[in-house]
């Protein structure tokens, strides 16, 4: 049984901890101590980290 993620296929299993790590930094730089809870917060609302590096 599979999940349909396509994490496994092309340049992804190398980017996605590169995007994780980047995220996580972002939250550190922005005073985050505790990331476990940033990144779910993040999960709920993904505007934070786009403002944080000014995309949004």
């Amino acid at each position: 049984m599979t999940d349909g993620s396509k994490t496994r296929i092309g340049f992804l299993p190398r980017a996605m901890p590169s995007l994780r790590n980047l995220a996580i930094s972002v939250l550190r730089k922005n005073g985050q101590a505790d990331t476990v809870a940033a990144l779910r917060h993040t999960n709920r609302d993904y505007r934070g980290p786009l403002t944080a590096l000014g995309l949004t």
